[in-house]
């Protein structure tokens, strides 16, 4: 009907329909969405939302763990649009499969699925979607709209569209697509704008009596926000002003629960007691992180999981057993040996084997920059690449099965750094945040934004998305012209994610708070939530 995306190739749900579709550079419009069908009629709530306390089984004895249709992997859009063009037939085609994503992604593949065989297909989704994971890990399966399957049951109500997450993961939205809509409650809406990060709009999320409420249950309170001093510069770096509310009146329980049934998270402790915000104009919170820094996974010694696995192949090259031998000698022709090989070597020939056959599994930005410096022959490369705070920690299992098929190693010089260590198998960190928005700025401004997105738009309260900054200037905090801004709104909020499905940080959930422009303030609540109990899990930054 006219109406096209502000990205180019972004998927849209267009009368339910996932397609791609061009670029509107001027101006934009709202896009047309269908909420996802399935599960209305299942109430969402604390009970809900507990995952089962057995490892999921089958109710037959003949089971066989599937396999795939397909080895390469389908966008979830596709599949999404196949679900939805078939409805709840169960004459379909589609009728035998069922389709099963990793936590939080956006591709999966088709399984056969027999109703008594859940705990086949469980493990056979575990081992093709996360073949690096811990097989010690229970494995569980959520509904694309966030709810524990317990039974064949609910995987039919669900649509047979399947998450899958290991034990220490927390449940990510997957968004399937910009325009793409749930509701994750009844009348409160969930509107995915971004997939990287993945942030979503979310409509009716609180009442105006209870924005009210939270306003006037914290006025008295509030103070400068604190900020954190790291270096000289970050002076003036959060100007608004916060109070955290504690319990004292029943709405902030409320807002902490709504959190946690937003967010499909099994407890109410994951959610912090919501911080009352107020912006006036002129008030900023620049560029942060909501997450903590730092983490030693208690089980840690010295050194970094790539380290640690130098240490364990030069041990297991350097024993008298026959494929040992062999390998090393392989390794040893190729400069892939580190028992044999300067480190620095040995770091530059795996490099060149990752860039040779896996450069699609890294960014193009790495690329280059590993590119770049193997031609200067650079010391440290792979330490670089697979630092667990400023590298790409989880490209680590391709480093390692690149070094296997290059040096022809068996399945036993697998080594699995998640074993190593044991649980927790996951970071326990701040997980995602729900902004709640409590008005609206009478003359503008006073969004979030987020300057890494993959996306340069404006969302404004109604969805419409306008392409570029949409005309708005916010000075002296260039990041609030940047990528991604969500507009606040009365009893809207934004949802954002500072972990993927598996986890490891996401540094593109980078965000700014922006100033209210003249005439007006913002009133807001972070609700901050964890993958863990938001009691517990500061413990684990403490030195």
């Amino acid at each position: 009907r006219g109406c096209v995306c502000v990205s180019l190739g972004v998927l849209v749900l267009w009368s339910g329909v996932v397609c791609q579709v061009p670029v509107e550079q001027d101006g934009a419009c709202a896009v047309p969405v269908e909420h996802w069908p399935f599960e209305a009629r299942d109430p969402v709530t604390v009970d809900r939302l507990t995952p089962p306390g057995q490892p999921l089984r089958d109710s037959r004895g003949d089971c066989v763990e599937p396999s795939a249709v397909a080895r390469d992997l389908q966008p979830l859009g596709h599949a999404v649009n196949e679900t939805l063009e078939r409805g709840s037939s169960s004459s379909s085609s589609l009728a035998p499969l069922v389709f099963v994503v990793a936590n939080g992604e956006n591709s999966g593949l088709w399984f056969p699925f027999d109703d008594g065989c859940i705990g086949s297909l469980a493990s056979a989704a575990a081992a093709t979607l996360r073949p690096f994971a811990s097989r010690r890990r229970r494995v569980l399966l959520y509904t694309l709209a966030g709810l524990p399957v317990r039974q064949a049951e609910d995987i039919e109500s669900g649509g047979r569209m399947l998450s899958l997450l290991l034990e220490g993961e927390a449940w990510v939205w997957n968004g399937v697509a910009p325009g793409f809509t749930f509701e994750a409650l009844p009348g409160v809406t969930i509107r995915t704008v971004s997939l990287s990060p993945k942030t979503f709009q979310i409509s009716n999320v609180l009442k105006t009596s209870e924005a009210e409420a939270l306003i006037a249950s914290g006025r008295r309170s509030m103070g400068r926000s604190p900020e954190k001093h790291y270096t000289k510069g970050f002076e003036n770096y959060r100007t608004s002003k916060s109070a955290f509310l504690t319990g004292r009146h029943p709405v902030h329980a409320h807002t902490r629960q709504i959190s946690q049934l937003v967010a499909r998270l099994p407890d109410t402790a994951n959610a912090e007691w919501p911080q009352l915000l107020l912006y006036d104009p002129g008030d900023w919170y620049k560029s942060h992180l909501d997450t903590f820094h730092n983490y030693r996974h208690p089980n840690a010694s010295r050194g970094t999981g790539f380290s640690q696995w130098i240490v364990w192949i030069k041990s297991r090259l350097g024993t008298d057993a026959e494929d040992s031998s062999a390998v090393e000698e392989r390794a040893a022709a190729r400069h892939l040996s580190p028992l044999s090989s300067p480190t620095d070597t040995f770091e530059l020939a795996l490099v060149a084997e990752v860039l040779a056959h896996d450069r699609e599994q890294l960014p193009e930005q790495w690329v280059d920059w590993l590119l770049s410096n193997l031609e200067r022959r650079s010391s440290g490369l792979l330490s670089a690449l697979l630092d667990p705070v400023t590298g790409l920690p989880e490209v680590f299992p391709v480093v390692q099965r690149r070094w296997q098929a290059a040096v022809g190693a068996s399945e036993s010089f697998h080594w699995s750094y998640e074993d190593a260590l044991g649980p927790p198998w996951v970071e326990p960190n701040r997980h995602c945040t729900l902004m709640f928005y409590l008005n609206q700025p009478e003359s503008g401004g006073g969004e979030t934004a987020f300057p890494y997105a993959d996306t340069h738009a404006l969302v404004l309260p109604d969805g419409t998305v306008v392409a570029g900054d949409g005309g708005v200037q916010h000075q002296g905090i260039p990041e609030c012209s940047q990528g991604l801004r969500v507009a606040p709104f009365a009893g809207g909020g934004a949802l954002f994610y500072h972990k993927h499905g598996n986890g490891t940080n996401d540094g593109r959930s980078m965000h700014a708070g922006c100033p209210p422009h003249e005439g007006g303030v913002a009133w807001k609540v972070n609700g901050f939530m964890w993958n863990v109990d938001s009691h517990e899990g500061p413990a684990f930054f403490r030195g």
